[in-house]
């Protein structure tokens, strides 16, 4: 049988179940989800991708545009609060120097001195943002601001409140002038009823003929209230006798002080009298010396109340004398000279009373031991060191001590009490030297040179003096080399090398010759430092006092500016004279810490013990705070053999002197308050604006003392405000 060759044909496919069908169907379809998903998916993360890097964008420019608004109202703080328009123009400079002009671009910088703190820039810097994948949205920019809120804190105002800073206790030696008898007396004794006419002048005279006759007259009306201490006592009279050819014909006279229970045991006898008439004058005794009348008594102003003092005069009839006739009978008590506290009166006569203490400074050639911490270039032979490190006493720098001072008015001037060095004597109540103070510390006799520079500062006060631009006066020589002394007020010589006389501003004001001021903020700044001639005040230790005023027809305040030196004279038995130390107002000091530096405060002498005290304004009243306190590594500490108490914490007072060696010597002693965040909350006391924190000095037996004192608040003097 034949096979065939059969070839491959498909086998016929039978059709897919029903359940078959649909699952592939099902297939299909999820296929195309997924497509369609994935594609929004891609369009998705793709716009989250652009939002991300707009959004990215964007946040990295407004920190931009953060920081140049800091640097803005950083730069521009700094001009306030007496300068806006500077600010504003310097906060518009530093946002174009980070990239931000204001006007261009759509870039607006806005500086703002603030409604509540004129120390205050705020700063509003706004800026188009550009857009990458928004502009696909139609958003091409973003508009980005941010603001920045600087605060200037000024150097502290220190010293006064007022118009006038550094008039302390003012002492000068004063000759009371001589008080004499009135007339009518009493009398009694042999001279008879004539004896009424001893009081008169004229021809009626006394007359009298008898060998030792008496008379003693007495209630002679003297103002012993206007008697000081006894500096001498004389009688006078005017007498003759009738006999050209008598000889030793005299008068003796006494004094009792007690009614004449007691009388002088060194009765004072004329040289022989005139033949007469006319009378010759006769005067007895000393105006400067009352043991002539006797030898152990001391003479006070009540012993010659009416009813005490007696005066007793006998008639020494010698060879041919004749009547004896006399009249003019008059005591005279001179006052010695002594120190008289005064007021110190401003050229309008005006009475400025005492703020506790004067300005000072002590020369280049001066050592700081002395309490002066910057003006003094020398720290020679103190615990082995050479050089003040703290020395700036040169202008230019400024050095020295700046004052500020405020005119809201046209028209105003500067003056300086005593501005010149012209030394005077100590005053034997322990109080220190009198006047203002001037004395040589080194050598007496070596030139003594001050300089003044007063400053129109624009109402950059707190700048650097290079941006004061040229000054309005400088002094130069004018109080340059001085070696004068006072010779009515050197107790009880004068200084070795000094010269007679002083300047024509001792003891006075001298105004400033700047012509009319303007309105506005002022410097004066003392110096001992010559800048150009580094010679001047080299090898002179001594101490200029004075004192600044500033008038207009406004309200003036001077202040000193941070720092300052200043010389108390303390007062025996005074236990708590009080000088302004610094103004601290709420916005400064709220919340923060005090930091008060004080340099060398213990230089007294005497008994008894000295404290100083910080006084706060806080709650309008003045009370004393607690506060710590560190010094430096000159302080010697009791358990090294010192008196000091190097530190202490939460104490509220600062023992400087023991009645033994002097304590905190050329040492800075730190002082830190805390104040609290409510300060102010309820008023702060002090003149003017308040605020004024007081230093209580408190020592039994007085005496003087110069120190330096620094105040500041914790922190940066220029810093952001974070809100």
């Amino acid at each position: 049988m034949k096979r065939i060759a059969r070839t491959s044909q498909p086998r016929p496919t039978a059709p897919d179940p029903p359940c078959v069908e649909r699952s592939r169907v099902h297939r299909d379809r999820s296929r195309g989800q997924v497509l369609v998903i994935f594609a929004g998916a891609v369009f998705l993360l793709m716009a989250l991708m652009a939002l991300v890097i707009d959004v990215s964008w964007y946040w990295a420019n407004t920190l931009k545009v953060q920081r140049a608004a800091d640097s803005a109202a950083l730069a521009g703080a700094v001009w306030l609060p007496g300068d806006a328009t500077s600010a504003a123009t310097t906060a518009r400079t530093e946002a174009k120097k980070n990239g931000y002009t204001n006007g261009s671009g759509g870039v607006t910088v806005t500086p703002t001195q603030d409604t509540t703190d004129p120390r205050q820039l705020d700063v509003s810097v706004s800026a188009p943002v550009p857009t990458f994948f928004m502009r696909i949205l139609g958003i091409n920019s973003i508009n980005a601001t941010r603001t920045s809120k600087g605060l200037y804190v000024l150097p502290v105002p220190m010293g006064s409140p007022l118009a006038y800073y550094g008039v302390g206790d003012y002492y000068v030696y004063v000759t009371p002038p001589p008080v004499t008898s009135t007339a009518p007396f009493s009398y009694s004794g042999a001279w008879g009823t004539d004896a009424k006419y001893a009081w008169t002048t004229g021809s009626n005279y006394v007359a009298d003929n008898g060998d030792q006759d008496q008379e003693v007259w007495s209630n002679l009306n003297l103002n012993t209230s206007a008697i000081g201490t006894i500096g001498g006592i004389q009688v006078s009279f005017s007498a003759y006798h009738a006999n050209s050819s008598g000889t030793a014909c005299t008068v003796k006279a006494e004094l009792s002080w007690n009614g004449g229970s007691s009388w002088g045991n060194r009765p004072l006898t004329s040289s022989n009298l005139a033949y007469g008439p006319p009378a010759s004058t006769v005067t007895l005794g000393s105006a400067s010396d009352p043991t002539v009348w006797d030898s152990s008594h001391t003479w006070a102003a009540a012993d010659f109340a009416n009813g005490k003092l007696q005066v007793r005069l006998t008639y020494n009839k010698g060879s041919n004398c004749g009547n004896l006739n006399l009249n003019s009978l008059s005591v005279t008590v001179s006052s010695a000279s002594a120190p008289q506290k005064f007021a110190v009166k401003d050229p309008n006569n005006t009475v400025l009373p005492s703020l506790g203490a004067w300005g000072a400074i002590i020369t280049k050639g001066g050592n700081e031991v002395n309490g002066d911490a910057y003006a003094p270039a020398n720290d020679v032979g103190y615990r082995g060191v050479n050089g003040n490190s703290l020395y700036n006493g040169n202008a230019t720098n400024g050095g020295g001590y700046i004052y500020a001072i405020n005119l809201p008015s046209v028209g105003g001037t500067v003056n300086v009490f005593d501005p010149g060095f012209c030394a005077m004597g100590t005053n034997p109540s322990g109080a220190g030297n009198l006047g203002a103070g001037d004395h040589w510390i080194g050598t007496a006799g070596t030139g003594v040179s001050t300089y003044y520079t007063l400053w129109n500062t624009g109402g950059h006060l707190g700048l650097d003096p290079s941006n004061w631009g040229t000054p309005v006066y400088t002094s130069g020589s004018l109080f340059e080399n001085q070696t004068g002394y006072d010779p009515a007020n050197v107790n009880p010589s004068a200084p070795s090398g000094a010269t007679s006389g002083c300047d024509a501003y001792h003891n006075t004001w001298w105004t400033i010759p700047a012509g009319s001021l303007s309105a506005g903020t002022y410097a004066l700044q003392v110096t001992t430092t010559n800048p150009t001639d580094a010679s001047k005040n080299a090898g002179t230790n001594a101490e200029n006092m004075f004192a600044i005023e500033a008038i207009d027809s406004g309200s003036p305040t001077v202040y000193g500016n941070g720092k300052m030196a200043v010389y108390n004279n303390l007062q025996p038995g005074n236990s708590s004279q009080l000088f302004y130390l610094a103004r601290i107002d709420k916005n400064t000091g709220a919340g923060k810490t005090a930091l008060i530096d004080i340099f060398d405060p213990g230089d007294l002498a005497g008994t008894g013990t000295a404290v100083i005290k910080v006084l706060s304004p806080d709650n309008n009243t003045q009370t004393p705070v607690s506060f710590s306190y560190t010094t430096d590594a000159n302080c010697v500490p009791k358990s090294s053999g010192g008196s000091d108490a190097c530190s202490a914490t939460n104490v509220s007072q600062i023992t400087t002197y023991t009645g033994g060696p002097m304590s905190f010597q050329n040492t800075w002693i730190h002082i830190r308050v805390a104040i609290p965040s409510a300060y102010g909350s309820s008023g702060l006391w002090g003149p003017g604006l308040g605020g004024w924190w007081q230093i209580e000095y408190d020592t039994p037996t007085g005496g003087n003392d110069t120190t330096t004192w620094q105040v500041s608040i914790s922190g940066n003097p220029v810093h952001l405000i974070v809100p």
